[in-house]
């Protein structure tokens, strides 16, 4: 839906648009014990959008693009929102959220 309603806006207006609309992966720092063919599959999704969205093809380069337009890798997502969390957790005065964060 995205892609067909701005279809014909500048590169910098989608990639705004794809930063405040695909770039929201809430609790994915929580995607711990998921198989690697499940995180391949929606990394795959998440470079799909990208190239639709911006209009390339199916053989250009991941890497840049990503380079080219600015935005992070899938890998480098889940990185740091597993930081974020993390530190997050740590710096928690919640006496349940202290003690789950022990267990990790």
């Amino acid at each position: 839906m995205v892609i067909s309603r701005f279809r014909r806006c500048s590169t910098r207006v989608k990639r705004i648009l794809f930063k405040s609309y695909c770039l929201c992966f809430y609790d994915i720092a929580l995607w711990k014990h998921y198989s690697v063919t499940v995180l391949d599959k929606f990394k795959s999704c998440y470079h799909k959008c990208i190239k639709k969205l911006f209009s390339f093809s199916r053989s250009d380069s991941m890497s840049g693009i990503l380079i080219q337009l600015s935005l992070p890798s899938f890998d480098t997502i889940i990185h740091n929102s597993r930081i974020s969390f993390e530190s997050h957790c740590s710096l928690s005065e919640n006496t349940v959220t202290m003690h789950l964060c022990s267990f990790s």
